[in-house]
């Protein structure tokens, strides 16, 4: 017969467990590996392992994948392998199902900013004001992150080369500045000229 006691959890308060639920067994049983509680057993090399030579896998009941990760890495190759096309479109279909995973992840692993912080910035365009297709504009000399760009926008500053004097001698360029003669002929004049001038 079970014995039955109160035990007090935060958020589990007056929860009646049994003793023998509170135990942890010796060895559980996950995937065809055995696991123990203090050091996992890889399913594939039957070598007793480190928990960090497993990488976590949160449907487990101890946490681990039931593989180490180098029979995982193993085995993805030789999936890979035997199918480079099918894990190719499988790779594909996953990233376009999760794309907004993947790009939070890119955010956080190449520019050190969270989601918290990436969805905190003004969502629109710091330059012309466009609110789609948006980038995370950085610095290439010190890596700080300036703000959010439209795609066109980031690329030209790209083009550019984040030179202000570049960018001022465009501007000065297409207002007008640099020649003004630029805005006196439409382009069906200059196309009627180039025309006469081929006949």
């Amino acid at each position: 017969m079970r014995q039955s006691r109160r035990f007090r959890h935060p958020g589990r308060e007056g929860r009646v467990l049994s003793v023998q639920a509170r135990r942890v067994p010796e060895v559980l049983r996950a995937g065809g590996g055995a696991v123990t509680k203090v050091n996992p057993t890889c399913g594939d090399c039957g070598e007793v392992k480190d928990r960090s030579e497993f990488y976590v896998d949160r449907k487990r009941a101890n946490g681990l994948h039931t593989y180490c990760k180098d029979c995982c890495k193993v085995r993805a190759k030789r999936r890979y392998a035997e199918d480079p096309e099918g894990h190719k479109e499988r790779h594909r279909k996953w990233v376009e199902k999760n794309s907004d995973r993947v790009r939070l992840h890119k955010l956080k692993s190449t520019y050190g900013v969270s989601a918290e912080e990436y969805l905190a910035l003004p969502q629109v365009c710091v330059i012309c004001g466009a609110t789609e297709r948006l980038r995370l504009d950085h610095s290439h000399q010190s890596g700080r992150v300036r703000g959010l760009l439209c795609d066109p926008c980031n690329k030209g500053l790209g083009f550019f080369g984040d030179n202000p004097t570049f960018l001022l001698r465009a501007a000065e360029y297409v207002l007008g500045v640099a020649k003004p003669d630029i805005f006196e002929a439409t382009y069906d004049e200059v196309r009627v000229e180039r025309e006469r001038g081929q006949a």
